[in-house]
């Protein structure tokens, strides 16, 4: 009973966030970002850069992305402004509201143009977002 009730849950969640990956504006001059937020401290993040990393760059939306590591540490939240990196310092203030300014990692922060529109805490959260991110990518090659 408990297996069906996840499978419901994930079906509406899926739902949800499908109908609210159509109402973001992509374009073929959209910059679609992936970033990711993780440390040398942190085991789970050292397990996702030698696992999930290799195949997300062996993936064919990897060339419509820009993808960033932003280096933290388990305890901080999303790095003060000042210590991103250049092209992500406008979307401070995005980032910080996908993550809510939570500590932990890894995290992962999907943007368009400079928006929000994905990420979470954990490998999961990563896995959640990957068809978001090649819905986004098919609608940016105009598919």
């Amino acid at each position: 009973m408990r297996a069906k009730w996840w499978v419901a849950v994930a079906i509406v969640f899926l739902v949800f966030a499908y109908t609210q990956i159509m109402h973001v504006g992509v374009n073929r001059d959209s910059v679609i970002d992936l970033v990711y937020l993780g440390g040398p401290d942190c085991p789970y993040c050292r397990k996702w850069e030698a696992s999930e990393l290799p195949r997300l760059r062996e993936m064919p939306d990897y060339r419509h992305i820009r993808f960033t590591h932003v280096p933290k540490v388990i305890n901080s939240p999303v790095p003060d402004k000042t210590r991103l990196p250049s092209h992500l310092a406008p979307m401070y203030d995005e980032m910080i509201r996908q993550t809510r300014g939570r500590s932990g990692s890894p995290q992962f922060v999907l943007l368009v143009d400079g928006r929000a529109v994905d990420g979470g805490f954990g490998t999961p959260a990563y896995h959640r977002l990957l068809p978001t991110m090649s819905e986004l990518v098919a609608r940016k090659l105009g598919g």
